[in-house]
Order: structure tokens, then C-alpha cells, then sequence
């Protein structure tokens, strides 16, 4: 069995979580200092939907480009007999990123900039509130993945007699464990 943490799924989450129900439409938060600014169900699915064509368009350019600087690099090291350099390579396979992060900073802010001269009609989340509906929207897999890893961590440092010495270990892999169990808390009490 295979545990898959899909990152755009998660993104489409912690997107989502920025929305609330408020009677029969949703309130958005999407500034911690602004109140949560009324839309309709019709504009939430909207803004959903447009955040998830972005995110899935993303990959996809991310996924073309690395095919096709995979194969440019192939072909100008194999055919033409031309070395490049590390740097070269790294800065082929980074050229979309500015991109990426442009298009990914503009679609989560598109709402605001549509709906944000908007009245708040409710207050506006605490910090705390913040964090514990995007960590409650993190997927299942991901706590649980962080325990079996911080367990494997610690059965591996017992296993071969460094627990005693190796302190850091102990408390990356007491940490880790701990923090996936802080989310999967979080996940019961504010869902």
C-alpha cells in the first residue's frame, strides 16, 4: 500500500479552508486583518474551481517544461557533443518557477482583489484560528506519514545502540511524532 500526499490537492485544501459557511452563501479570509467578506455559494464554487484549473494548469507547464529540458539537454550533451555546466542545467530546469509562483500568488489573491471592498460581516479570525482551519485541512496521510517516520527514526536509533548518545535523534524523532499527533488533533477538533 502506498500513501500519496498530492501537493496541488493540498493546496486546493488549504485554499479552501480560507472560506467559511455564513448563512446561505460563505464568507471569505483571506487577510488576517479583514473581517470575512460575504460571497455566494455560485462565487465560491467559482473561485474554487478557478484556483484549481490554475494549480492543475501549473503542473502541467512544471511537467512539459522538465520533459523538454530533459530531452534539450539529451540532445545538446549526446548529439551535439556539448558539455554543460551545473549551473547551466540548474537554471534550465528553474526558468519557470518565477512563473509558477506569480500565477500561484495571483490566483489565491484574485479574490480578494474582486470582493475586497467588500463589508465585512463577521470579525476577523484570531491568529490562532488561522492556523488551526489550515491545519485542519492538511490531509490525513500527511500526520500519519510524520509518525511512522519519526518512529521508524527512533526503532532505527535504538536498533543500532545510539539512542544513549545520539540525543538530536531522539528528539527529531520525538518531535516529529509529536507533531503529527498535534495534527491529527487539530484535524478532530476543528473539522
Amino acid at each position: 500500500m502506498m500513501i500519496h500526499i498530492s501537493t496541488t490537492e493540498n493546496r486546493i485544501a488549504q485554499f479552501a479552508a480560507l472560506f467559511e459557511p455564513y448563512k446561505d452563501g460563505y464568507v471569505y479570509y483571506g487577510d488576517r486583518w479583514l473581517g470575512g467578506l460575504p460571497l455566494s455559494a455560485k462565487e465560491h464554487d467559482h473561485y474554487i474551481a478557478h484556483f484549481t484549473k490554475v494549480l492543475r494548469t501549473g503542473d502541467r507547464v512544471t511537467f512539459g517544461w522538465v520533459i523538454c529540458a530533459a530531452i534539450g539537454l539529451i540532445v545538446a550533451e549526446e548529439g551535439f557533443h556539448r558539455q554543460t555546466e551545473n549551473w547551466q542545467r540548474a537554471l534550465l530546469f528553474l526558468l519557470p518557477f518565477p512563473w509558477l509562483i506569480w500565477t500561484w500568488w495571483r490566483s489565491k489573491h484574485i479574490v480578494l482583489a474582486e470582493i475586497g471592498r467588500r463589508t465585512p460581516v463577521t470579525p476577523p479570525r484570531t491568529m490562532e484560528e488561522g492556523v488551526m482551519s489550515r491545519v485542519a485541512a492538511f490531509p490525513m496521510a500527511l500526520p500519519v506519514m510524520m509518525m511512522a517516520v519519526g518512529a521508524v527514526l527512533l526503532v532505527q536509533q535504538w536498533r543500532y545502540g545510539v539512542a544513549a548518545s545520539d540525543t538530536t535523534g531522539d528528539a527529531l524523532g520525538v518531535g516529529i511524532i509529536t507533531f503529527g499527533a498535534w495534527i491529527l488533533w487539530v484535524k478532530r477538533q476543528f473539522r
